[in-house]
This record gives C-alpha cells, structure tokens and sequence, in this order.
C-alpha cells in the first residue's frame, strides 16, 4: 500500500473513529438506538466527524510533531486523550450537576473514547507508514 502524506492521512483517518461508533451502536443489542431515524443518524455522524476533525487538528497533529514515528506512544498518547475528552464532552451534554452521578456509564465513556482515539490514530499511522520499525 502506498504511504500518504500527513495531511492526506489528516483527512482520511477523523472519519474512522465516527464510522467504527455507528457500527458498534448499529450492532449493540438496545433498540432505541437502531430506531432513530436516518436523519438523526447522519446528523449525529456529521457532528461527530467534525468534533473528530478539530480533536485531530488540536491535538493528533502535535502529537505526531512531538512524538513523531513512535506509533506506541502516539496510539497511546491518543486513545487516554479520547477517554478523557469524550468522558467530559458527554459529561457536559448530559447536564449532571452531580460529577459521581455518572459513575455507572464510566466504563462506556472509557472504551468509547479510547475507540475514538485508538481508530483514528492508527489508521493514521497505518497510512503514513509509521510503525515500530520506521525509526
């Protein structure tokens, strides 16, 4: 496979983490989430899309200046900082004024952030061709 350049991969990769959520939403077993109509699907999926892009402008594209061809660190450094934004962005949208109030969705906040940033970054390294070899 050809290797792209970082801004070719900038422009693929954000799109990964909001694809892989549908699907594993789309194959979870809870009803309500397969009824919503296609409509809310593709709003929910365009503002995720850019919610990945900005995340990835901010703070993929540092990463990869800082810690360059390391893909450990890089997927690692990625997957804690989608847990942690995604944690407080739903934490936010859900208007708890209570932070403990939360603690039963914890562990879902965790592995879908960690999937978010986990996806993104190594379809990302996958596509430059960074991996443990490229030193």
């Amino acid at each position: 496979m050809r290797q792209l350049t970082n801004f070719q991969a900038f422009l693929i990769a954000p799109l990964f983490g909001p694809l892989l959520y549908t699907i594993i939403v789309l194959l979870l077993p809870d009803k309500s989430a397969k009824s919503a109509d296609l409509g809310m699907w593709v709003i929910a999926y365009i503002f995720l899309v850019m919610i990945s892009y900005l995340l990835s402008a901010i703070i993929g594209y540092p990463l990869i200046k800082i810690f360059g061809k390391n893909p450990i660190i890089v997927t690692s450094m990625s997957t804690l900082l989608g847990i942690i934004i995604y944690f407080l962005m739903m934490y936010g949208i859900s208007g708890e004024n209570e932070f403990m109030s939360l603690k039963n969705e914890y562990v879902i906040y965790i592995i879908l952030g960690g999937s978010f940033g986990f996806a993104n970054s190594m379809l990302f390294c996958k596509l430059t061709g960074i991996t443990r070899h490229s030193s």
